[in-house]
Parts: C-alpha cells; sequence; structure tokens
C-alpha cells in the first residue's frame, strides 16, 4: 500500500504537469508535445524490455546479496538496450515531432529519466530497501509541476515549447544522478568471479524476457497506436486536440493500474498456488465494481464541471463529449481485458496473452487507420474502444476456458 500510494503521488504530480503543459500550450505545440511524451514512453518501456517480471519471479525471497548482484546484471543490460534503441528513438522523435538536433539531445535525457523511473518503481515492488528511491521521482514530478505553474503565472509561457522541454531534461538529469549515488550506496553484491559474459548476461536476458517483452509491447502499442497514428496522419493542431482528450483516458488508466492491478497481482499469482481458477475471478469481481464505479464517476465529474460552467470550459479547450465518452469507455474494457490476462499470467498461459493482444492489435490497427483517415479524431478514439472490447473478450474467454485446476509447474 505504501508503494501504492507514493507510486499516486507521483503519477498525479505528472499529470499536472503533462495535463497542465498540454491544456497551456498553443494546440499545435501541445501536439508536439504529445508525441514526444508518447514516443519517450514507448522507448523507457522499450529498453526496460519488461525485465522486471523476470527479476520479481528470480528474486523474492533472496538474500540482498543475490537480489543486487541480478539488479547489477539487469543494469548492464538495460546498458546494451540503450545502444541498440537510442538511434531509433531519436529517428522516431525527428519523424513525429519535427525537432531540430538540440531539441532532440534534450529528448534523450528525457527518456533516461523516464526508464530510470519506471525500473525504480518495479524494484521497489519486489524490495523494501529500494522504496526510497521513489520520491525521487516524485519530487522529480513536483518540481516540473512548479516549474509550469510558475512559468504560467509569469506570463511567459505560451508557445515555449523549448523552455519546457529544457525544464524536463534538466530534472531528468537530477534524478539520474541522485539514482545512481543512493544505489551505489546501497548495493551489497560481490563482483563477479568470472569475466563479462555477453551471453549470459545480455543475450539470455533477451530470451528469459522475450515473451513477457511481447505481450507488453503489443499492450502498449494497442495503448497508443491510435497517438501514433494521429500524429502521423493529422495535423499538429488536430494532434493536440486529440491528446487533450487522451491524456483524460491515459491518467485513469494509470490510476487503475496503481491502484488495482498493480495491487492485485500478488494476490491473484498466490491464489494460482492454492486455489481453484475460481477463487481467482472472485477475487477479481469486486475490483471490476470499483473500477466501473470510479470510470463512471470521472463521467459524471466531466459532466458536472461542463454544465456548471455552461459549456464555457469545453469550448476554451476544444474539448468533445464524444472522444471523452469513447475514450473512457476504451479505459474501464481494457482493465476487463487486463484482469483476464492477469489470470492467464498467474497460470503461466503467457502465449494466449500474446494471442489476444496480437490480435487485437493487427485488427484494430487496421480499423483505426481507416477510421482516423475517414473521421479524423473522433474515428481514431472508436477505433481504441473497438480494440479495447477485442482483446477483452479474447483474454477474458481464454481465462475462462483454461482448466479449472491449480496453476501449472
Amino acid at each position: 500500500m505504501f508503494i501504492a500510494i507514493v507510486k499516486l503521488l507521483d503519477i498525479l504530480a505528472r499529470a499536472l504537469f503533462v495535463v497542465g503543459a498540454t491544456y497551456t500550450l498553443p494546440l499545435e505545440a501541445a501536439g508536439q508535445f504529445g508525441m514526444v511524451v508518447t514516443i519517450t514512453g514507448l522507448f523507457a518501456f522499450v529498453i526496460g524490455w519488461e525485465r522486471y517480471i523476470d527479476l520479481q519471479r528470480r528474486m523474492v525471497g533472496e538474500t540482498e546479496a543475490v537480489f543486487d548482484r541480478q539488479l547489477a546484471d539487469a543494469i548492464v543490460f538495460y546498458g546494451f538496450n540503450y545502444l541498440v534503441f537510442l538511434p531509433l528513438f531519436v529517428f522516431s522523435i525527428w519523424g513525429w515531432a519535427h525537432f531540430g538536433w538540440a531539441t532532440l539531445g534534450l529528448t534523450v535525457l528525457i527518456l533516461v529519466g523516464e526508464q530510470l523511473g519506471n525500473q525504480s518503481y518495479q524494484i521497489a515492488l519486489v524490495n523494501p530497501r529500494y522504496r526510497g528511491l521513489l520520491w525521487i521521482f516524485v519530487a522529480r514530478s513536483l518540481v516540473l509541476f512548479g516549474l509550469l505553474v510558475q512559468a504560467v503565472m509569469a506570463g511567459e509561457w505560451e508557445s515555449d515549447l523549448l523552455y519546457l522541454l529544457r525544464c524536463w531534461a534538466l530534472v531528468s538529469v537530477v534524478s539520474a544522478l541522485l539514482i545512481s549515488y543512493f544505489w551505489s550506496r546501497m548495493t551489497t553484491h560481490a563482483p563477479h568471479a568470472t569475466a563479462f559474459a555477453f551471453k549470459e548476461r545480455i543475450t539470455a536476458q533477451h530470451k528469459a524476457s522475450m515473451t513477457h517483452f511481447l505481450i507488453g509491447l503489443l499492450a502498449v502499442l494497442a495503448l497508443q497506436f491510435d497517438r501514433l497514428a494521429v500524429g502521423g496522419l493529422l495535423t499538429f493542431r488536430e494532434v493536440g486536440i486529440y491528446f487533450r482528450h487522451v491524456l483524460i483516458a491515459s491518467f485513469l488508466l494509470q490510476f487503475f493500474n496503481i491502484a488495482s492491478y498493480n495491487r492485485m497481482m500478488p494476490a491473484i499469482f498466490a491464489l494460482a498456488k492454492t486455489e481453484a481458477k475460481r477463487a481467482q475471478f472472485d477475487r477479481i469481481l469486486p475490483e471490476v465494481a470499483k473500477v466501473l464505479g470510479a470510470s463512471l464517476a470521472g463521467v459524471g465529474a466531466l459532466y458536472a464541471l461542463d454544465r456548471m460552467t455552461e459549456g464555457a470550459v469545453f469550448a476554451r479547450y476544444a474539448l468533445e463529449w464524444p472522444l471523452i465518452l469513447f475514450l473512457l469507455a476504451a479505459v474501464f474494457v481494457r482493465t476487463l481485458g487486463d484482469y483476464g490476462a492477469l489470470i492467464l499470467h498467474s497460470r503461466h498461459r503467457e502465449k494466449l496473452v500474446l494471442m489476444a493482444q496480437a490480435s487485437a492489435f493487427v485488427i484494430g490497427g487496421i480499423l483505426l487507420v481507416m477510421l482516423t483517415l475517414r473521421f479524423h479524431a473522433q474515428g481514431a478514439a472508436l477505433a481504441t474502444l473497438f480494440t479495447a472490447m477485442l482483446y477483452a473478450a479474447l483474454s477474458i474467454r481464454a481465462a475462462i476456458k483454461i482448466p479449472e485446476k491449480q496453476a501449472d509447474a
């Protein structure tokens, strides 16, 4: 619960920064900023390679020295991934956001900070010694939001996207240095007795986490392919409008992931070892009701805001009800699918999750391009909802059909 609360504080502060920037920048600059947020998040995930899942299964219950040895190997692994994927990241930012070389350099620093934040949270889930690192990223997000507020209050914010990126890059560098310092002070692992072995410390880690990475990659692409399609097919002004809507949905999804899904994961895994499948469904159903209630409360709050201001806020920020409803419905349906996938993960049915993700992504991706070209932003939102529905149907159906027994060995 402590980790969930701290992470929610980080998400809240970061949400205020990202949403605040997206809503105060001019629409064209907001579109560029949205592409930076999307592509940075995607590559932070790719560099992490979902390595934390295999590490969690290996390191839970191990001694501190074993844990830190595995973590040190993972850091080397992440360094190799930076060498491989960084050129592709720079090319993607250039292609979608149309930045120059100096600004591209800022986005590289931002990427490092985001990836470190992801990994620190995942490590803290396993080892309480590293929970203190999470406060660094809470402070980072609060500082970024404070800089945004200061700029808006000073009247210097209009169209100054470069200032925002400079602040973000600076805070990312400082947080990375602090993480490096504290990790070096906490680590207890002994050095390797043998020389560096590429196959053991790099290739083997890619192989061990490949299935989880592909599942996660398809999940991330299913969630963000609409943004990439909108960014590639529409004008920056239209992209800015879409991002103002999609951020509401994305942060709601993050809230569900932290407050519900990640909190439930250890319990569902534990039930898989001792109980039949029915017990897992019984444990999940109350969470589904809570997620539905939170989703309806979110829609109600937005509707109240719209009525109280007689539509002034929606008009000021170019908000549209069809976009909001399609995207929030997609968040709820996507969460249902993730719970079905969680049961499959607990019973070592990762390939079924991968099949559900791949099928939904391919079919939904084709529909996304077609509807975006035809109906622009509303078409992208509708395609996102359809993709979520297909994924949820496939993953829940697969979870229902697996044998009613304890987890496989």
